[in-house]
């Protein structure tokens, strides 16, 4: 009854145009949790669940009723680090004498000793411009759906690179799926590309009516998705991360709002 625990309390006054740091939590809001306060001193994955209808949510009481959910806007790991980068034990001997023995014996007793790591990989993932998108909703429905075809290159001079493809919504967008390949059943948001090539997936925009008002047909609802791509696999480098994501502006023209 408390919501202790939970997030979605706090108002999030971070973003990538104010500046505020996401990983000073005395500035950029957001709820807050510590590992410690579980007895845990690290983690490899945390999980974040919908309690759904088990609280009291005002939204629940909203007709028809859609509107409950958990907003996720970002995460943050305030204290993470690199596994590649933590020792690994070593198992060494010591000799010890035995007491009711006329021989030595092992014993073996493990140290942590720091190993040379893996140097970090490098490879040049980009997204190649796209124009501004346009998305109009009908009169009377509730929403629309909009297919976006973005293109990713491999960068590199040789070799095949997996690509993973990510897209952002804004405003009115409600989900943003990625696939590369429509024969397959759910959606392929990672493809193999050769050095130089470019692959092309097929980005869905989900657009709802009720996140939209524009009264004047000259003037459409403006907001910015954002497409990024990344080389699939923990512990890249990208020699020219300046490419790794564009900006497309999003135009929403809503009919049931124009007169």
């Amino acid at each position: 009854m408390t919501h202790t625990g939970l997030a979605g309390q706090t108002p999030v006054l971070s973003n990538p145009d104010n500046g505020i740091d996401p990983l000073d939590p005395l500035v950029s809001g957001g709820d807050t949790f510590d590992l410690a306060s579980v007895g845990l001193a690290w983690a490899a994955y945390v999980r974040i669940t919908d309690p759904g209808a088990s609280i009291p949510d005002p939204g629940n009481m909203i007709p028809p009723g859609t509107s409950a959910g958990f907003d996720l806007d970002a995460i943050a790991a305030l204290h993470a680090c690199d596994p590649g980068a933590m020792p690994s034990p070593t198992p060494t001997h010591t000799e010890v004498p035995a007491t009711l023995m006329s021989t030595p014996t092992r014993t073996a007793t493990a140290t942590w000793t720091a190993t040379p790591t893996t140097p970090a990989s490098s490879h040049d993932a980009a997204v190649v411009a796209h124009r501004p998108v346009k998305v109009r909703i009908g009169k009377g429905s509730a929403s629309a759906s909009k297919r976006v075809r973005v293109k990713v290159r491999n960068a590199d001079a040789s070799g095949i690179l997996p690509i993973q493809l990510s897209a952002t919504g804004c405003g009115p967008v409600t989900a943003a799926s990625v696939d590369f390949d429509r024969r397959t059943a759910d959606a392929q948001d990672t493809i193999s590309v050769k050095a130089g090539k470019a692959k092309t997936a097929v980005v869905t925009l989900e657009v709802s009516a009720a996140l939209v008002t524009t009264p004047d047909r000259r003037l459409p609802a403006q907001c910015s998705l954002t497409f990024s791509a990344a080389a699939a696999g923990p512990g890249n480098v990208d020699p020219s991360p300046s490419d790794n994501s564009i900006s497309v502006d999003l135009s929403v023209l809503d009919r049931n709002d124009v007169q």
